[in-house]
């Protein structure tokens, strides 16, 4: 059909626990604007990825599919020649659509570029499909050999920003110190928008030491020696110092326990804990973080005054969760007191702990369940 029409194949993947699925079919696909474009351009399918014929689509073209939704043009030999993945309103989806048509598809931008295309407005037009379609190892490639050519005084002009610019998120890189130095240049220069940059930059040091401090585990739950690197460690002290964005303090807070655990100063760890703790400075992931972090003293020291005061730490946040529904944070950590517990020689109580624990992660996996059932009887819901 598509070679007697002459006309690209829309493929819609979906999945019917996919909320963002159902929302364009229900608040998009039906928009008469929509329609009128879909059908006079495209032969137009959709197939859950995860049933039937979908399946089979699902594993031809998964290399295309980074989610759900992803909508592909494929052409009368079963190429894809353009992708995006997301959730689109009415006129985004039809400007996207619309460039894959009008030779702006995202394969003819691939092609473009492999033969040697470096000029700024073409690069800005292939890294913009290249995140519609969630293509993002390309894009971080693509982005990474830019910089390479760039010099970072040439951050400050517009065009480059416009195609680097929200892609600086590694730390520890120099174009991160350039931008921490030079919000305000900028801004005013380079036509950043000022709410963007500071969130992207403060994001960018969160999950930097976030990932830095986690507690890892190997393959049988066996707790690991924690990340020791002292240099990565005080360089984000000197950007945090540079940049002093919003949550500073918590992250200040996260590199001082964990360096005072990587010195095995229990003590002092315990007790920056309940000081930060008290001022809410131990960020959003701080129940996690809490726990992990007793439970990695626990590993390392049979001291019960220290194993105690952990204790009471992690009693200290179930109280305050008392009520609420069980989440897997706050299931671990009544796993966390059944090992101190054991730890102290209290059985009683480590047994009544880690049946709690048992308790709630049956809960939460019953509620998924429910969840995904209620999805595949219904899937027109939200």
């Amino acid at each position: 059909m598509a070679a007697e029409q002459d006309k690209l194949i829309f493929l819609n993947c979906y999945t019917v626990w996919c909320a963002p699925c159902r929302r364009l079919k229900r608040d998009v696909f039906p928009l008469p604007e929509v329609g009128d474009f879909f059908n006079a351009n495209f032969i137009n399918v959709q197939f859950d990825m995860e049933r039937g014929e979908g399946i089979e689509l699902r594993q031809r073209y998964g290399a295309y599919i980074p989610g759900f939704p992803t909508m592909l043009l494929i052409d009368r030999d079963g190429n894809v020649v353009h992708q995006i993945a997301g959730f689109r309103d009415a006129p985004t989806l039809i400007a996207e659509m619309k460039a894959g048509l009008e030779g702006g598809s995202l394969s003819v931008l691939r092609a473009r570029y492999k033969a040697g295309d470096r000029d700024p407005e073409f690069l800005l037009r292939y890294t913009t499909a290249l995140e519609a379609a969630l293509q993002t190892r390309e894009l971080r490639a693509v982005v990474a050999e830019y910089l390479e050519t760039l010099p970072l005084d040439s951050l400050l002009i517009p065009k480059n920003w416009a195609i680097v610019g929200a892609h600086i998120i590694d730390p520890f890189s120099p174009q991160f110190e350039f931008v921490l130095r030079n919000t305000n240049r900028l801004i005013h220069r380079a036509n950043a928008d000022g709410h963007s940059l500071e969130r992207q930059l403060s994001t960018a040091l969160d999950r930097t030491i976030e990932r830095l401090v986690e507690l890892q585990t190997d393959e049988n739950g066996n707790i690991l020696l924690l990340n020791a690197d002292r240099d990565k460690i005080n360089r984000l002290r000197v950007l945090i110092d540079i940049a002093n964005l919003r949550r500073a303090e918590t992250q200040r807070a996260l590199l001082l326990i964990h360096e005072q655990r990587l010195d095995e100063k229990w003590q002092n760890a315990l007790n920056s804990i309940s000081h930060f703790a008290q001022i809410n400075a131990l960020g959003r992931s701080s129940d996690r973080f809490v726990d992990e972090t007793v439970r990695y003293i626990a590993t390392r020291t049979s001291d019960k005054d220290i194993l105690n005061q952990s204790l009471a730490l992690m009693k200290g946040i179930q109280e305050r969760h008392t009520g609420e529904r069980p989440n897997r944070i706050r299931a671990n950590t009544h796993r966390t007191t059944a090992m101190l517990y054991r730890m102290l020689g209290d059985e009683e109580n480590a047994k009544k702990s880690q049946a709690i624990y048992d308790e709630h992660m049956r809960s939460i996996e019953s509620e998924w369940r429910s969840v995904v059932r209620s999805q595949n009887e219904n899937p027109e819901n939200e």
